[in-house]
């Protein structure tokens, strides 16, 4: 089953914060790479009528950031373009 979601993305220097809107209670399994294309899987309830915004943070390697990545609970790495790309989500 598909679930529509709602994802704000604002790229700053080397850095993207993504504001993620899923069903209240969702679970955030993982990031991977498919297809050539970065995917999230969560277990949600596609019946939650409340929604909660989860606040994603996407780096990539040897990048500065300017925010405190403490603050964010990691979720993976995605490996793009047979590895010569790697992007971190927290």
């Amino acid at each position: 089953m598909y679930f529509s979601i709602s994802l704000l993305c604002v790229s700053l220097f080397y850095w993207t914060y993504c504001g993620l809107e899923l069903p209240l209670g969702s679970q955030i399994l993982s990031v991977k790479e498919q297809r050539n294309e970065v995917v999230l899987y969560a277990l949600v309830n596609p019946d939650e009528e409340i929604r909660e915004t989860y606040n994603i943070l996407v780096y990539g390697t040897v990048h500065d950031i300017e925010v405190n990545i403490s603050d964010y609970e990691f979720l993976d790495s995605v490996l793009l373009q047979s590895g010569s790309l790697v992007f971190h989500y927290n």
